[in-house]
């Protein structure tokens, strides 16, 4: 009951274009508009994780959940930070699955952290496919009132 999880959502903040920078009309407000849009996005997100918290009855074994939201154009070295600056004892982090090609050009955020991370840390590999099948069944069953609980 004394440990707490915190989820860290990491969003990209938009670009900034030079209209922007030169405060042209119209074009902060645009900016402004989608850094409000991302924040949104990460607290429908919490909202989310916190109402599958309780589904899954995690609040009897822990403290309630905290919530972490930034902008970063680089996803790894932030949640690194955050892991520091909270003084977190374990990172548990999701895989994509990219092929050894894509994650040669496009990086990988779990890679990443495990590489420059100073706690341990745990990925979870993407679902297999059948495992994708089960949850858009038990989805289109939730919806469609068959009485059986589906995970989104």
């Amino acid at each position: 009951r004394r440990d707490q999880v915190l989820f860290v959502n990491v969003s990209e903040p938009p670009e900034v274009s030079s209209a922007t920078q030169t405060g042209l009309a119209g074009a902060q407000d645009v900016y402004q508009r989608a850094i409000g849009s991302a924040i949104e996005k990460g607290r429908e997100l919490a909202e989310q994780v916190r109402r599958r918290w309780m589904e899954f009855g995690m609040h009897r074994a822990f403290k309630e959940p905290r919530f972490l939201e930034r902008l970063s154009k680089d996803p790894g070295p932030a949640i690194c930070q955050v892991a520091k600056d909270e003084g977190v004892n374990l990172i548990v982090i999701g895989s994509r699955g990219m092929s050894r090609l894509k994650r040669t050009f496009l990086g990988s955020v779990s890679e990443y952290v495990l590489h420059h991370a100073k706690v341990p840390i745990a990925i979870v590999p993407p679902p297999k496919q059948q495992s994708l099948e089960a949850i858009r069944q038990a989805s289109q069953d939730t919806a469609s009132g068959d009485g059986q609980d589906g995970i989104i």
